[in-house]
């Protein structure tokens, strides 16, 4: 799947200012995909999540809630 944002490394050392409500929309859509994960038959943990693999497929810096985030590179994921 691309993402044309890149990762949120690049988002936050590009925009030194990220705005709160931009960093809530990116942890929930995190959230909402490890918990996808775990609910998984069988469960499967990722074990390797920092901000190079957190990857924004879009971004809307006018409306603040417009941003869409996935997790990415499963290499270590452990069944």
């Amino acid at each position: 799947e691309y993402c044309r944002e890149g990762d949120l490394s690049k988002l936050i050392t590009v925009n030194k200012n990220v705005h709160p409500i931009l960093l809530c929309c990116i942890m929930r859509d995190v959230c909402e995909g490890v918990s996808y994960l775990h609910n998984h038959q069988p469960p499967v943990i990722h074990g390797d999540i920092f901000l190079r693999n957190i990857f924004i497929k879009s971004i809307d810096l006018i409306d603040k809630s417009a941003i869409y985030a996935v997790v990415g590179d499963i290499g270590c994921a452990r069944y």
